[in-house]
């Protein structure tokens, strides 16, 4: 993925994780910190000098590479599943229509948004802590300092 389609996916990330106004610390951390990196990556200041209309789901999306936009779906999902733990509610209104906006304006097909869907919820409930894999899937391209092997080394 390169370094544009990168940003406009977590820009669409975090616009998805605001989509019904709620927005949790641990999710708000996670998008502060790739945030962050991608911008200092890009050599910019903010989000407005990386995308004319940082805020518009639409706009920013359109930025994906089409190779991307079924990754982007899937993620987009995770997201919007993330907040069931923290809040102990499924999916709302306000992110179903944020996400069926998000499969228009990526040009998907409905066999694609129920795929990026099934994919979401499967990995979900085979790893739980989507931040976790969100940070997995950024670390090597943002070059975050995440610790490849996590079981400490026993001497």
């Amino acid at each position: 993925m390169d370094l544009r389609s990168s940003g406009a996916l977590l820009r669409v990330l975090a616009l998805m994780a605001m989509a019904d106004g709620l927005l949790a610390a641990e999710e708000q951390s996670m998008l502060e910190k790739l945030g962050t990196q991608y911008l200092q990556q890009s050599e910019l200041d903010s989000w407005d000098r990386a995308f004319q209309h940082p805020m518009d789901l639409k706009q920013v999306a359109r930025e994906i590479d089409i190779a991307d936009r079924p990754l982007t779906a899937k993620l987009a999902y995770m997201v919007l599943c993330s907040s069931r733990e923290d809040y102990g509610f499924p999916v709302n209104a306000a992110e179903r229509r944020a996400f069926d906006q998000l499969i228009q304006t990526l040009e998907l097909t409905e066999l694609q948004k129920d795929q990026a869907i099934q994919d979401a919820t499967r990995e979900l409930a085979r790893t739980p802590g989507f931040w976790d894999i969100l940070m997995n899937t950024f670390s090597n391209q943002f070059r975050l300092d995440t610790d490849i092997n996590p079981i400490a080394p026993s001497y």
